[in-house]
């Protein structure tokens, strides 16, 4: 009886594990990416309430999300690929960064620095920001659907 009590317990163990090991690895390839950043003004300061616009290039599919009281925005769970961000807030001009790449498993930081003006004015920057992550030592890559 005590055998067999032994067995069994030994086989809950293992089967915890096994699952557990399984879930982790399906968490850790979903497959997604995100992109963070800060909006400043022309002197440095936080800019709270700027609207944030994320279009992914090809598809026109997007996400819009609101910077915080310290000036940050974050998006997450995006598919990875190219993509156009614009920030736009009353009594500044709006600012596009075009071409960022986001990679799979890989958090991008894209930050900007608003100037004074209109709305309907705005700042284009089309050369495309390299690819780099400077916040941890993962590496994730671009997946074309072919």
């Amino acid at each position: 009886m005590h055998r067999q009590l032994r067995g069994l317990f030994g086989a809950c163990v293992l089967s915890i594990m096994v699952f557990v090991f399984l879930t982790g690895t399906v968490v850790a390839q979903t497959g997604t990416t995100a992109i963070n950043g800060n909006v400043t003004d022309p002197q440095g300061k936080t800019v709270a309430g700027a609207t944030v616009t994320i279009t992914q290039v090809g598809t026109e599919s997007g996400r819009v999300v609101q910077t915080d009281s310290f000036g940050h925005y974050q998006l997450q769970a995006l598919p990875p690929g190219v993509y156009e961000v614009k920030v736009e807030l009353a009594g500044f001009r709006s600012i596009v960064q075009q071409k960022v790449e986001l990679l799979v498993a890989t958090d991008r930081q894209v930050d900007f620095k608003l100037e004074l003006g209109e709305v309907s004015q705005s700042v284009v920057v089309s050369e495309a920001l390299p690819a780099v992550n400077t916040q941890d030592a993962a590496v994730g890559n671009a997946f074309d659907e072919k």
